[in-house]
């Protein structure tokens, strides 16, 4: 941990703040920032180690939280996004190559539905109820099933974008 890394923490919590008040208050777009703030996290994980990493996403969404309350946005962020986020970077070392392919998705499956349950629980009992839109879908199971895969792709993209800026990161150090 050094000076670098906790200021490149320091710069990816407050584009993460940016990130999630672009999806509070833009309502045409609403997960497409919130994918841009939890790469940010993953950057801030990466450059600072992990106690920077977790000091930073609990600034940055303390900030929302301040700004947005208990809105779809922090909800997101704090049951679905970050918590990937966090697992991302410790199994960031498996690829979608060889043997990290089933552990790779058998982790990021995990991490989906239990943020899936826990927005469910969450908005059937204080927003909206999901349980709607999932019998609409065919039930749990197949929202499940569906938002699992959506997963995988969004992993899958996240997982080798990350890979680029990572590389950057490390060449930015070196000079």
């Amino acid at each position: 941990m050094n000076a670098r890394g906790i200021t490149t923490a320091a710069v990816s919590a407050a584009l993460s703040i940016v990130f999630m008040l672009i999806s509070n208050y833009v309502p045409v777009i609403r997960t497409t920032p919130l994918f841009l703030a939890c790469a940010a996290m993953f950057i801030a994980f990466y450059a600072g180690k992990s106690i920077v990493g977790f000091l930073a996403m609990a600034a940055s969404l303390g900030i929302c939280f301040a700004f947005s309350g208990l809105s779809s946005t922090f909800l997101l962020s704090a049951l679905v996004f970050y918590p990937y986020c966090i697992v991302a970077y410790y199994i960031r070392n498996f690829d979608y190559r060889g043997i990290g392919i089933p552990l790779r998705l058998a982790a990021v499956a995990a991490v989906a539905n239990v943020g899936l349950a826990a927005m469910y629980f969450l908005t059937k009992y204080l927003f909206f109820d999901l349980a709607v839109i999932c019998e609409f879908l065919g039930g749990y199971f197949t929202l499940a099933c569906i938002y699992t895969a959506v997963f995988w792709v969004f992993d899958f993209i996240f997982a080798n974008g990350i890979k680029y800026f990572t590389k950057l990161i490390v060449r930015g150090r070196k000079k």
